[in-house]
């Protein structure tokens, strides 16, 4: 499935982002107004041990930090 994050599930992240996820939490965040893309391959078993809005806030402000 793929999901848009207009409506701000994850605040931190663009409002045009979107994301495919899959099993165990693994997932593509595509965020086309930072070219950015972020895909996680890690497994998470219990909803919410993994805090996925700080995570791509961390990436997003590493990348922005960089150019």
């Amino acid at each position: 499935h793929f999901w848009i994050n207009s409506g701000g599930h994850f605040p931190n992240v663009p409002l045009d982002a979107y994301s495919m996820n899959g099993f165990h939490s693994q997932r593509i965040m595509i965020i086309p107004s930072k070219e950015l893309v972020i895909v996680r391959l890690g497994v998470t078993y219990k909803r919410g041990d993994f805090d996925f809005n700080e995570w791509y806030d961390q990436i997003i402000e590493a990348v922005n930090s960089s150019y």
